[in-house]
């Protein structure tokens, strides 16, 4: 990893679930000067078999 880049970002994933079928996820993308790039939230169906 190269990390003198000037292009370096990183990405931070969190998860929530409170026992609902359904868990909430977001998703940040943070650059090397700290300025969020991109952010997304979105649900995933929770279950099993």
């Amino acid at each position: 990893m190269h990390i003198a880049k000037k292009g370096l970002r990183t990405l931070g994933i969190a998860e929530s679930f409170s026992g609902s079928p359904e868990s909430v996820l977001a998703g940040v993308v943070m650059r090397k000067d700290l300025r969020i790039d991109g952010f997304r939230f979105t649900t995933a169906t929770v279950g099993g078999m």
